[in-house]
C-alpha cells in the first residue's frame, strides 16, 4: 500500500510507460487504463460500503432497540419543530436564526472559499486516481474511508450547526490538498492558478474575520447575568433536588424559577436553583419548556396563575425580545405579534404590551390605564444597565435594568366597608435596591354590599437587598383617608386578612382607618 500523500507528474520514460501494441496508441492505452482503474475503484467503493453496513445488519436483528434507536438519531438530526430550531446549534447550517435561507453561517464556519470547497475537493480526489493524467495510483482503502467519513460529517454539518466543527477538520484537509494540486501544476495556466490562488485565498477569509470581530465586539451582559445568578443563590431561600445527585433518588424542589428557557443552566449550575425550562428541556422535559412559554406570553392575572401552575415562586424577566419570538413557536402563535425586526434590532410587536415581559419588566406589575395591578407578584429585585448602544434602549430606555426579579406571593388582603359604589385606592411607594422608587397604586369601588378588598404584595420589613415599601400604605374611600404604617412581609407570604376600619373621621383628612385591626389567619 502506497504512503497516504499526494501523487505528482512523474517523468514518463520507456521503461515506465505503459505498454502499447502496434494497433494500440499510448492515448488510447491510457485510456484504457484509467477506464479500469475507475471501475476497480468503484468496486472498491461499493465493498467498503458494504463491509461498513454489515455490523449495522447483524445489530438489527441481534438487538431489538437497535434500528429504532438509530431512526431516532436520523430523525433528530433532520428535524426541523419549533422546539429544535430554538437551540441555535440544532438549526441548519444553511438557516439564519428566523427560519429562512442564509449564506452567513457557512462564510462564518468556513470563510468564503467554502463555495470552491467542492471544486477542490474533486481536484484532491482526482489527483488521487490519476495524477497529472499520467499513471493512476493503486486503490486505497485509507482514501475511501477518509472520503466516507467526511460525506459523513458533511450532511452531518449542513443539518445541525453543532456539527460544523467536527466537519471543519476534514474540510480543511481537503481544501488543502486541494490547493496543492494547483501549486503542484508546471503549464502556464497552473502558474496563472496559482498566481491566483495565493492573491484569493488570504482574500476570502476576510468575511470570516470580520463576522468574528463584530460578534465579539457587539453588547452582551455577562455580568448582569452573574450578578442576578448571584443575587439569587445568596438571598432566596434553598432548596433540595435542584440538580440530580449519583447514587440518589430525585428530590422534588420546594420551588422553581422562572427564566429564559436559554437561562436554565445558569440558574442550577450558578444559583443552585431548581429551573422550570431549560435547553435540556427541548428534548426531555417539553412540558417545562411549555410551562415556561405560557409565562411569557401571559397577560393579566394569567401571569400569576402560569407561575401557580409551573410551580414558581421567581421569574426572572429581561429586555430580551427575540426571545418571546421562540416562546410564540413553541405554543404554535406566530411570533411577528410579540417581537419584529427593526433597523437596528428588535421590537415589540403589536401583542408584546399584554406579555408578561412588558408588565413586568416594562411596567414592574403597575396598573396600567386598561389594566390593575399585579396583586400577587412583588418586584424584589433589580440589577445591570442596559449598554449604550443597546438596540432595547428604544423601547426599554437609556439605562434600564437587565434583569428584574420577581416573586410570586399571596399578598396582604386589606379589606373595608364604603358605601356601595364608593371609590377606593389603595397606594404605596416601593423603593428597589438600585434606589429606584415608583408607586404601587390599586383603585376599586365598594360593592353592592358595601365591601372592597385588595390584595397587597409588598411590605416594610424586607431583607437586606430587597425591594421594600417605604413610607405608610394609603387609604383613601370617597372621601375618607388613612394609612397603615406598617405592612408586614409575614402577612404578605401568607394572604392573612387586614381589616381597614371605616367611621366618620376623627381630624382633617384623618380616618379611624389609621388604627386598623388584624387577623393573623390566612
Amino acid at each position: 500500500m502506497r504512503p497516504w500523500t499526494l501523487a505528482t507528474s512523474p517523468a514518463t520514460s520507456p521503461a515506465t510507460s505503459p505498454a502499447t501494441s502496434p494497433a494500440t496508441s499510448p492515448a488510447t492505452a491510457s485510456a484504457l487504463g484509467a477506464a479500469r482503474h475507475a471501475l476497480l475503484e468503484g468496486l472498491t467503493g461499493a465493498l467498503l460500503v458494504f463491509i461498513a453496513l454489515i455490523p449495522f445488519g447483524l445489530a438489527a436483528f441481534v438487538l431489538p432497540g437497535f434500528l429504532p434507536n438509530l431512526l431516532e438519531g436520523v430523525g433528530f438530526l433532520t428535524r426541523a419543530d419549533a422546539f429544535v430550531l430554538a437551540v441555535g446549534e440544532q438549526r441548519p447550517l444553511f438557516q439564519n436564526d428566523d427560519g429562512g435561507f442564509s449564506l452567513i453561517y457557512p462564510v462564518y464556519f468556513y470563510g468564503a472559499m467554502f463555495w470552491l470547497a467542492p471544486w477542490l475537493a474533486m481536484r484532491a480526489w482526482k489527483a488521487r486516481i490519476d495524477p497529472m493524467r499520467r499513471t493512476p495510483l493503486p486503490p486505497d482503502f485509507r482514501w475511501w474511508l477518509f472520503g466516507i467519513w467526511s460525506l459523513a460529517l458533511l450532511c452531518m454539518a449542513v443539518t445541525q450547526r453543532r456539527y460544523a466543527a467536527w466537519f471543519a477538520p476534514l474540510y480543511a484537509v481537503w481544501l488543502g490538498m486541494g490547493l496543492a494540486t494547483i501549486w503542484l501544476e508546471r503549464s502556464r495556466w497552473g502558474r496563472l492558478r496559482q498566481a491566483v490562488s495565493a492573491v484569493a485565498a488570504p482574500l476570502l477569509l476576510i468575511p470570516t474575520l470580520v463576522m468574528t470581530v463584530a460578534q465579539a465586539a457587539a453588547p452582551v451582559q455577562p455580568d448582569a447575568l452573574l450578578l442576578a445568578m448571584d443575587w439569587i443563590r445568596h438571598h432566596t431561600p434553598e432548596t433540595s433536588g435542584y440538580q440530580l445527585e449519583p447514587g440518589r433518588d430525585p428530590v422534588r424542589p420546594e420551588y422553581g424559577i422562572l427564566a429564559a428557557w436559554d437561562e436554565g443552566h445558569h440558574i442550577i449550575s450558578l444559583a443552585h436553583r431548581a429551573n422550570i425550562g431549560n435547553p435540556f428541556g427541548i428534548e426531555w422535559f417539553r412540558p417545562g419548556i411549555n410551562r415556561t412559554a405560557k409565562f411569557w406570553l401571559a397577560s393579566g392575572h394569567g401571569i400569576a396563575d402560569a407561575m401557580d401552575a409551573a410551580d414558581a415562586r421567581f421569574a426572572l424577566v429581561s429586555f430580551r425580545l427575540g426571545l418571546l419570538r421562540d416562546e410564540a413557536r413553541f405554543l404554535n402563535l406566530p411570533p411577528d405579534r410579540y417581537a419584529v425586526q427593526g433597523p437596528t434590532g428588535w421590537k415589540p410587536g403589536p401583542a408584546f404590551q399584554s406579555t408578561a415581559a412588558a408588565r413586568l419588566y416594562l411596567e414592574d406589575g403597575l396598573a396600567q390605564p386598561d389594566a390593575p395591578p399585579l396583586e400577587r407578584l412583588r418586584l424584589v429585585w433589580e440589577g445591570g444597565r442596559l449598554e449604550a448602544g443597546e438596540p432595547a434602549e428604544a423601547w426599554a430606555g437609556p439605562g434600564a435594568p437587565v434583569y428584574k426579579l420577581f416573586e410570586r406571593v399571596p399578598g396582604a388582603r386589606f379589606t373595608g366597608a364604603a358605601l356601595p359604589g364608593t371609590p377606593v385606592t389603595v397606594e404605596v411607594s416601593v423603593e428597589t435596591p438600585t434606589r429606584r422608587t415608583f408607586r404601587w397604586r390599586w383603585s376599586g369601588q365598594a360593592d353592592a354590599d358595601g365591601r372592597w378588598a385588595v390584595h397587597v404584595p409588598y411590605a416594610h420589613d424586607m431583607p437586606e437587598g430587597w425591594a421594600r415599601a417605604i413610607g405608610p400604605l394609603e387609604v383613601t374611600a370617597g372621601v375618607e383617608h388613612g394609612q397603615q404604617p406598617l405592612l408586614r412581609d409575614l402577612e404578605a407570604r401568607s394572604g392573612a386578612v387586614v381589616f381597614i376600619a371605616s367611621s366618620a373621621p376623627s381630624g382633617p383628612g384623618v380616618s379611624a382607618s389609621q388604627a386598623p385591626l388584624r387577623d393573623s389567619v390566612p
